[in-house]
């Protein structure tokens, strides 16, 4: 397999480098205004300035393995003899809803910025169209998103095999086979590399400070604390100290997290460590979550007070830098709360294809939240999409808890069946004896083991899967 690095090509380069591809060309003064800066770091004073999310922007994900040319220098080349293959690459940034529904623009869609000169090189010259959303993903991967881009390909003529998908979600593939659009498609989860990297650099140095003069975009500057990892060895020299039942980290309110909270609540809130923030009541959520729970005293528990854990204002914390070792050391097991849950069906528990709403199109999304436990020595049960556990284990080969606990709610794709299979399983732990709950941990001691060094390990095969997308795109 050769090296050579792979060819990006953008309609326009700025005085800094290329700027993104299908950006509204109405902001492009601001950026050659403050060329200085680069693009993806100036978010906060594109909120200031716009109150507007740009729909697109540069990751530098492929900076390794890449080379960016301009649209014209790639025309140039080939009108001189000299083709290659190359890609037209779109990075949509955090919500494919601005992707999809640029403001501040007649336009129907981000697509539709993309040059003419750039769609006629795809058709009929050796350029492909990337599209790659690794960075996020999740919300709004809908059949509805994706029946949008099939659009957009046969309004344009573009081949559909010549179109390459580079997306974080493990049950995304399949989807897209569900509605006959056969585009290349590869599933990158970025988040483990680079939470592996973070851990590692703890352990490297007992300083490292992940925020350290950088600012986080939705945020802006951070002061975080010193992180701290639960090595393995400390895991099992303390299985029999004193410990509550479950960790919780609840930043963003939503509806799986309200009502697992009220479930643990039942169970004794105070034999739990369980976060949430006053700030992230929603009245809107509240309503919903009343019409299935009615737990009004939680609600007012959580709109009024704060729960905190390990850093005091938990809307600043976003994935990474927070690690605390001791909440791993004072409980028996994490409930993992990935942000999407309850996607196949609405409330009342039926399908609701007026808003896309199917079982049969959902998204795979796994972030950072399942890596923590994982680093941690910590058993974990997920509260997300199904699946997930499965995926986990074949694509990175690690092992999870199904000898001695009830893992089958990773099979339902139902919402509503798994999340009574994880309540039923929440209660049987929570009802256990401390001496069963440390036999536990000692069952399941060599599986936190093996993942904690495949985990850390992982920062170091980062070559590998990086190779693997290269091949795939080549």
């Amino acid at each position: 397999m050769s090296n050579e690095k792979i060819c990006l090509g953008y309609d326009i380069m700025g005085p800094r480098g290329p700027i993104p591809n299908c950006l509204n060309p109405k902001f492009l003064n601001i950026i050659y205004e403050a060329s200085d800066w680069y693009f993806e770091t100036s978010m906060q004073y594109w909120q200031e300035r716009f109150n507007y999310n740009w729909p697109v922007y540069n990751s530098n994900f492929y900076e390794h393995y890449a080379k960016v040319k301009s649209l014209y220098h790639i025309i140039e080349d080939r009108k001189s003899g000299n083709s290659y293959d190359w890609y037209y690459i779109i990075e949509p940034f955090g919500s494919l809803w601005d992707f999809l529904h640029p403001r501040r623009t007649a336009k129907k869609s981000s697509y539709e910025f993309i040059s003419k000169a750039a769609i006629n090189e795809i058709n009929n010259h050796s350029g492909k169209l990337l599209i790659s959303f690794v960075i996020d993903g999740g919300f709004f991967i809908t059949k509805k998103t994706f029946l949008n881009l099939k659009a957009f390909l046969s309004k344009n003529k573009i081949s559909e095999d010549k179109v390459y998908l580079v997306f974080n979600d493990a049950l995304l593939e399949k989807s897209l086979k569900s509605i006959n659009l056969n585009v290349n498609f590869y599933n990158h989860n970025m988040p483990l590399f680079t939470k592996s990297e973070e851990f590692n650099n703890v352990l490297d140095d007992p300083n490292f400070d992940y925020w350290s003069g950088s600012d986080e975009p939705q945020v802006g500057k951070l002061y975080g604390k010193k992180s701290t990892i639960l090595l393995y060895d400390e895991f099992k020299n303390n299985i029999k100290s004193e410990k509550k039942d479950f960790l919780v980290f609840s930043r963003h309110w939503n509806l799986q997290r309200l009502l697992l909270i009220s479930k643990l609540k039942k169970l004794g809130l105070d034999n739990s460590l369980v976060s949430w923030n006053k700030k992230e009541y929603s009245p809107a959520l509240a309503e919903e979550f009343l019409k299935i729970d009615g737990d009004k005293e939680l609600l007012n528990l959580m709109s009024t007070t704060n729960s905190v854990l390990d850093i005091d204002d938990i809307t600043k914390i976003a994935g990474y830098g927070f690690e605390t070792k001791n909440l791993y050391l004072e409980t028996y097991m994490s409930i993992v709360t990935e942000s999407l849950f309850f996607q196949g069906t609405n409330i009342h528990g039926v399908s609701d294809p007026i808003n896309e709403i199917t079982p049969e199109f959902i998204s795979g999304y796994l972030s950072e939240k399942i890596w923590k436990p994982i680093g941690h020595s910590h058993p974990f049960i997920f509260v997300g999409p199904p699946k997930i556990l499965s995926f986990i284990r074949n694509e990175y080969g690690f092992k999870t808890f199904g000898e001695y606990i009830d893992e089958s709610y990773d099979d339902e794709m139902d919402d509503w069946k798994r999340w009574d299979k994880l309540k039923k399983l929440i209660t049987d732990f929570a009802n256990k004896t401390i001496e069963q709950k440390q036999k536990f941990l000692s069952d399941v001691a060599s599986i936190l083991e093996y993942n904690q060094k495949l985990f850390l390990k992982m920062v170091f095969d980062k070559h590998k899967y990086e190779q693997k997308i290269r091949e795939f795109l080549k």
